[in-house]
């Protein structure tokens, strides 16, 4: 298994999403408007839980599976290819 560290500056991120990725409850809300950031910090909670449960299984919703198709997994699957090296 490889081992992957991201970096980031606190800077880089919003302070709801700080807190979001700080976050250790099972469950936890992330809303806000268009352009927020809901996408990008939902990217990187993926590659922390995958990081820190690398056998658990992961599932990702959305309203429609349009939608899912359309805009969430491609802006996860671009966040997350940028973020990696």
């Amino acid at each position: 298994m490889s081992v992957v560290e991201l970096r980031l500056s606190a800077a880089d991120l919003t302070p709801g999403q700080r807190k979001f990725l700080a976050s250790r409850s099972p469950l936890v809300l992330l809303a806000g408007g268009y352009g927020s950031g809901k996408t990008t910090a939902l990217a990187l909670k993926i590659l922390q839980l995958k990081t820190e449960n690398p056998d658990a299984p992961g599932l990702i919703v959305s309203q429609t599976w349009s939608s899912l198709w359309a805009i969430t997994y491609r802006r996860l699957m671009a966040t997350i290819s940028a973020s990696l090296p």
